[in-house]
């Protein structure tokens, strides 16, 4: 199902016929979905239309990932998203 979804995108899903509980574990498989396929606008589209804050630590993770594999625009561009303005600065200045 996850894998459904994350391919016609989460916007276009209906979950309505779903418990709150079924809602939560499909949308976090496909938040893992989107981390593996680098689809971070994907992924933080995903995070505010669901009001799914309990994944603002797993961006924070994938942010960090992306720093550590050298990818300091996306790890930025996630800070950002986040509210992180100081982290997403600190990352731009020193990522040269």
């Amino acid at each position: 199902m996850a894998r459904i979804i994350a391919e016609h995108g989460a916007t276009q899903s209906n979950l309505s016929m779903f418990t709150e509980a079924d809602k939560a574990e499909i949308l976090r498989k496909v938040a893992q979905i989107y981390m593996r396929q680098n689809k971070t606008a994907d992924l933080i589209n995903l995070v505010r239309q669901h009001n799914l804050t309990e994944f603002n630590d797993v961006l924070k993770d994938y942010a960090k990932q992306c720093a550590d594999l050298g990818d300091f625009e996306r790890a930025a561009k996630i800070y950002e998203e986040l509210g992180e303005t100081l982290m997403a600065e600190f990352i731009r200045k020193n990522a040269n």
